[in-house]
């Protein structure tokens, strides 16, 4: 029987705290201080971005619901509600903008989209980093389905599709917006107006300047690796291991190491070969790495 790792075990970040936005400055307000476009959703649509340090460092990683003209949701993971709520309200002093705690939805999760005829919601969302990934369904907070929530399956399927979360997968306030590959889960818009963070996060972009992606690994041992254990590839230090999984595959003795990787134009990623205390590690391609090589 497959064990499960703890981490697939916690709520993801469609399961976090709910903020309400709302007001005449709302738009504004938002468009300030997330990566995305706000400007560019439209009603009952979702977004992913991120909230940045003055330094483009992850804060961490959000959804945002546009339910009216001037009224949105911030969807943020339950750790980071005390902290970012009194940051939000501060920011907002002397604006059109309220902001509070909202308990009046909850998200539900399906892989396909197939509903009953008698299934009830408010909104409809296909996963904005990943389309036909999962669909997502808003709903009154005390919808019978709201209390039959399991995220093991889909935190697996989510850390196997590249979909990694603050908090959860990798650290907070540690890494850059590329390093976390934010830039290919549609949470960035390089092309609007200064948000926190922005002025770094462009020139990353536009000079090329990424160093390091967290690039997942699997690999053959019962044993797990340890945290900040040196990753190389053909005989050079490229990175290290920053978390460890078990449980994804039916394979008991297969587990998965997430590391921090220095990446350059040099090679494709897909062709080179990684080891870890002389262990294969063997690279889980996602879409995105067909562009990405070593340095």
């Amino acid at each position: 029987m497959t064990m499960y790792d703890q981490s697939f075990i916690k709520p993801p970040l469609i399961a976090g705290e709910h903020i309400r936005i709302a007001g005449g400055d709302a738009t504004d307000f938002l468009q300030n201080i997330v990566s995305n476009d706000i400007t560019a959703m439209k009603q009952e649509s979702m977004c992913y971005a991120v909230l940045l340090t003055p330094q483009a460092k992850i804060i961490c990683d959000v959804f945002l619901i546009r339910l009216q003209k001037d009224e949105y949701i911030l969807v943020i993971a339950a750790q980071f509600m005390t902290s970012i709520l009194p940051q939000l309200r501060l920011f907002a002093r002397r604006r059109d903008v309220v902001i509070e705690h909202d308990n009046r939805f909850v998200i539900t999760h399906r892989q396909d989209n197939t509903l009953d005829n008698n299934d009830d919601y408010i909104c409809r969302f296909d996963d904005p980093r990943m389309p036909h990934f999962w669909q997502y369904y808003l709903r009154d907070c005390k919808h019978e389905k709201a209390l039959h929530c399991d995220y093991v399956q889909y935190n697996i399927k989510r850390l196997l599709n590249g979909l990694l979360e603050a908090g959860l997968e990798y650290p907070t306030r540690q890494l850059f917006l590329h390093e976390a590959n934010i830039d290919y889960l549609n949470g960035v818009n390089f092309n609007k107006g200064c948000y926190i963070g922005q002025e770094v996060v462009s020139h990353m972009h536009y000079k090329a300047n990424v160093k390091k992606r967290l690039l997942l690994f699997s690999y053959q041992q019962e044993e797990a690796l340890r945290l900040e254990t040196p990753i190389y590839s053909e005989e050079k230090r490229v990175g290290k291991v920053i978390n460890e999984f078990a449980g994804l595959q039916e394979e008991e003795k297969t587990r998965y190491a997430l590391g921090l990787v220095r990446i350059g134009k040099s090679e494709n990623l897909a062709t080179l070969f990684f080891k870890c205390n002389n262990l294969a590690l063997h690279l889980v391609n996602l879409t995105w790495m067909q562009e990405e090589s070593m340095a």
